[in-house]
């Protein structure tokens, strides 16, 4: 299943699947809007400071909703 077209994805995994923010995730929204990402998929303790940065931000907590996500995307 191919991933969502303009949309980018960061953060880190960890052993038990919750998703975590990685430095300086403004800064790395920014740049990725300006190379023409629209959606940003980015760890739960990152959506403070991804708000504003991209027009369409989805904060997940772990892996699973990741996944779910995901398949939601091909489903809608």
């Amino acid at each position: 299943m191919p991933l969502p077209v303009r949309s980018v994805f960061f953060g880190e995994v960890s052993l038990s699947g919750s998703l975590r923010p990685v430095a300086q995730a403004e800064a790395r929204l920014k740049e990725a809007a300006k190379l023409g990402f629209e959606t940003a998929v980015v760890p739960a303790a990152a959506g403070d400071a991804a708000a504003g940065a991209m027009a369409e931000v989805h904060a997940l907590a772990s892996l699973t909703a990741l996944t779910d996500w995901v398949r939601a995307q091909h489903h809608g």
